[in-house]
């Protein structure tokens, strides 16, 4: 699966060429500046968290840092819609964004163990929220 880059831009709703750029300021406001910031600092995060869809792992990182999001279902059912906008509701991603997540986690409660009953440690979990 190809990773499309964030300068690429998505289609909205009406088949129209929305910028990556419009989207976070849509989105954001003035903290999509922050969100390019990061994405140039480190490259990475201007990955898609699924090809799918328009949410950078920037995001995510955002979400955690001005946001106060703790959780991952808070991501992707709250703050993404990445649980309503795809048929697999995001699980194939879930693992690499609570990585993400935990990254800025250090130090608080959310660590590793809260991480796997957050995703489900086991292959025979349907769910990760």
């Amino acid at each position: 699966m190809a990773i499309r880059s964030w300068a690429a831009g998505f289609y909205d709703q009406t088949d129209n060429l929305m910028p990556i750029d419009q989207r976070l300021k849509e989105t954001y406001g003035a903290g999509a500046l922050g969100i390019r910031a990061d994405i140039e600092a480190r490259p990475e995060l201007g990955e898609l968290i699924t090809a799918d869809l328009p949410y950078l792992r920037a995001e995510i990182e955002h979400t955690v840092q001005h946001e106060m999001t703790l959780s991952l279902s808070d991501v992707f059912i709250r703050r993404m819609h990445v649980i309503y906008e795809i048929p697999d509701a995001g699980l194939p991603q879930a693992h690499a964004a609570a990585a993400l997540m935990a990254e800025r986690l250090v130090g608080t409660r959310w660590n590793k163990r809260n991480r796997w009953i957050t995703i489900g440690a086991k292959p025979r979990v349907s769910a990760a929220f």
